[in-house]
């Protein structure tokens, strides 16, 4: 299990979607799709942020002020919300409005909407990075399975869907939850599946063959979009799926961990 697959799976748990539904009035069929296009955008974002020395070290910082090891639930329902917003500031940096934005287009969400509910999960987010990254730390193989911290952050012991949900369903999940895509013209995850094909028909056996498939396919490649901002030009495969799962977040952040 990778760092996007233990985020989803908390945060897409009934008793957290329940918690940011309770906490910012956001349906939970609407609080699923802002999880599942939102956790690997952050995850991204962070990515980036620790490419930097000074980003690193800030970054981990942050991490040693979230600890928490309460349910995703428990830390959604008692949240500091100006906490959580200065997370998000900090993570998105003046990239925030246009990523606030492109989640809503594609969410059907407000704005502030949108920003309530990243505000209400930013700080469970960094605990369970934290956590991650200490297990990555004190981990001597090379290949890191964070299963073992599903439970505690999922608060209860996790089912076997909860075992098997990965990357490739991201997509299928989101789609699954869509319009039929007709109603979305504009929408560049619509044009995953053709115009006229509702999505809930949407099959994707890969998720990231299919963003990179529909990157390459984009006229206008400096067009603003969320898979764009996803999915940086001149990348492989591989490196796009490293910055998406959280491998190179890890890996950074557990080696100055390991240093201090």
């Amino acid at each position: 299990m990778n760092l996007l697959q233990l985020l989803l799976q908390v945060m897409l748990a009934k008793n957290s979607v329940n918690s940011v539904s309770n906490k910012t009035g956001i349906n939970s069929a609407l609080v699923k799709k802002l999880m599942l296009l939102a956790v690997p955008m952050l995850i991204k974002y962070m990515t980036k942020n620790v490419s930097s020395q000074s980003g690193a070290q800030s970054l981990l910082g942050a991490l040693m002020q979230h600890t928490s090891t309460r349910s995703v639930s428990e830390q959604i329902d008692e949240v500091d919300e100006e906490d959580g917003q200065k997370i998000i500031g900090h993570i998105l940096g003046d990239d925030k409005a246009k990523v606030v934005g492109e989640l809503a287009t594609e969410t059907g969400l407000k704005t502030d909407e949108v920003s309530k509910g990243l505000g209400a999960i930013a700080p469970a987010l960094l605990s369970g990075l934290s956590a991650a990254t200490a297990s990555a730390a004190n981990n001597s193989t090379s290949a890191l399975d964070l299963s073992s911290l599903l439970g505690t952050f999922a608060g209860s012991k996790p089912t076997q869907q909860d075992q098997t949900f990965g990357l490739d369903d991201v997509l299928g999940l989101f789609l699954a939850q869509q319009q039929p895509v007709q109603q979305k013209p504009q929408s560049l995850l619509g044009s995953l599946f053709g115009g006229s094909k509702p999505a809930q028909q949407a099959q994707p056996t890969d998720l990231l063959n299919a963003l990179l498939s529909a990157s390459a396919q984009q006229s206008k490649p400096s067009q603003s979009n969320l898979l764009g901002t996803l999915l940086s030009g001149g990348q492989t495969q591989q490196q796009v799926q490293n910055t998406l799962d959280g491998s190179d977040l890890i890996n950074v952040l557990s080696a100055l961990m390991r240093n201090k």
